[in-house]
């Protein structure tokens, strides 16, 4: 009987962190906009099955396939905002009702397409046991546990240490001393939408490569209003390396057939702007190639650095 007990406790841990990041979001949502969205759910749910889609559909790697998810989610959302921010009396309430009904039709859209049947990544790895002691749980659950807990420190960080934190925190709390200070807090940013936009899109090679790179980037400064490094910017990318046809060449010889995708590269940057004129620029970044593609003397992963310096006149 204890053993089952500290399992459902183990498992019962393992889910809560994940639903106590999308918890995170939603009271983030409605604490700073003071919108109440009922269609969080949905969105997450929606980001699922298209991450679930990629990897089924298009051979991905089901941690590659998540930043697509990502990016359409974030389109739809930033859409949804569109539409409540047209509302400009009891928004609360109001928002409520809106948001309300666009889950009810992501609802019924994602049955239409996906039906109600249950859907699981095909990744061995992620499926197989992972235990500690006498609990057992899969390695997905473990994985996605750490990433949460990481999201939430970073969130806590951001909002209690990070410049623009502080200044979100601010607002949110008292709006009509925000507008006493020339704060409009009815406007929104979109230069930072979700994880942001900075160098993330969809690269296209000339056709004779037979090649298409997405990108993803997330860029945060933490060092907002402090003299001497306010300028400091961190951001990181992810490429995703994939060809149109499977059989056709590239420009580097692989093995004939086999998967659409290439390889991926991951790069870390930072960059600080000494003064006006003068900007530095740190970059440390690996390709890992899709070692079934590869030959033996071609399949290692590849890093390189580069440090340099810019000056705009």
């Amino acid at each position: 009987m204890t053993d089952l007990i500290l399992q459902a406790v183990y498992s019962g841990l393992l889910q809560g962190g994940s639903y106590a990041l999308i918890a995170l979001g939603l009271a983030l949502v409605f604490g700073a906009m003071k919108v109440i969205n009922l269609a969080h759910g949905e969105l997450v749910l929606l980001a699922a099955y298209i991450a679930y889609t990629v990897e089924s559909k298009l051979g991905w790697n089901p941690i590659m396939a998540i930043p697509a998810a990502v990016i359409i989610v974030t389109i739809t959302s930033a859409r949804l905002y569109f539409v409540v921010g047209k509302i400009k009396t009891n928004r609360e309430i109001n928002s409520l009702t809106l948001t309300y009904g666009v889950g009810v039709i992501l609802t019924n859209l994602v049955l239409m397409i996906w039906s109600a049947d249950v859907r699981a990544t095909s990744s061995s790895w992620m499926q197989e046991a992972f235990v500690v002691g006498e609990l057992y749980s899969m390695r997905s659950e473990v994985l996605f546990f750490g990433v949460s807990i990481v999201l939430i420190v970073a969130l806590w960080w951001w909002l209690s240490r990070s410049w623009y934190g502080r200044a979100v925190r601010a607002v949110s709390s008292n709006r009509d001393a925000a507008k006493l200070m020339g704060i409009n807090p009815g406007k929104t940013d979109t230069s930072f939408n979700s994880l942001g936009y900075v160098n993330t899109g969809l690269v296209l090679a000339p056709e004779a490569s037979n090649m298409i790179i997405p990108s993803f980037t997330i860029s945060f400064n933490p060092f907002k209003g402090i003299e001497g490094i306010s300028e400091t910017r961190f951001s990181g990318t992810a490429f995703l390396y994939t060809r149109f046809d499977a059989d056709a060449p590239i420009s580097v010889p692989t093995n004939f057939g086999g998967s659409n995708l290439v390889g991926s590269e991951y790069d870390l940057n930072v960059d600080w702007r000494i003064f006006g004129d003068l900007n530095t620029s740190f970059r440390y970044g690996i390709f890992v190639p899709n070692s079934s593609l590869f030959t033996d003397t071609e399949s290692q992963p590849r890093q390189f650095i580069y440090v340099g310096a810019t000056y705009a006149f």
